[in-house]
């Protein structure tokens, strides 16, 4: 089976521990890459910070789940989120990213912000990080599992 077979399987598995035991044996960021791009929310955040976990993780895979998970929200104003499950997963993950927890590839994830949008978060917090901002540079990944 290859990569992106095995990543359709987990996809669409019904057992939440089978999926986080084949995500810590993975071994290439662009596969975790993909799997994250693909995932559903809707499964919790459980298998998410098990991905963040794998030291194969890089920096553009943690910014892809940080925006996926509402980091925009996150970034403009945290009381929009802070009753949600969100929160918790996003504070841990923003400090995470600012700590430099994970490695530089050359995986590329720029965020989609638009002018106006990046403006409103330089203006509510002028120090942001130009990371959330610009994301990184790098290889585009084919994200397509079929």
């Amino acid at each position: 089976m290859n990569g992106m077979e095995l990543l359709s399987d987990l996809l669409y598995a019904e057992n939440n521990n089978d999926v986080i035991n084949s995500i810590r044996k993975i071994s290439k960021a662009e596969l975790l890459y993909v799997f994250s791009f693909h995932y559903n929310w809707g499964n919790g955040f459980e298998i998410p910070q098990t991905i963040l976990d794998n030291e194969n993780c890089d920096l553009g895979n943690a910014l892809l789940l940080f925006y996926d998970a509402s980091g925009f929200n996150f970034l403009q104003d945290q009381r929009l989120i802070y009753n949600t499950g969100n929160f918790e997963f996003l504070k841990k993950l923003y400090n995470r990213i600012l700590e430099r927890d994970f490695n530089y590839s050359d995986i590329e994830y720029i965020p989609s912000l638009t002018n106006v949008q990046k403006y409103k978060l330089k203006r509510v917090n002028p120090e942001i990080h130009s990371i959330f901002l610009d994301g990184t540079i790098g290889k585009k990944i084919n994200v397509s599992i079929i």
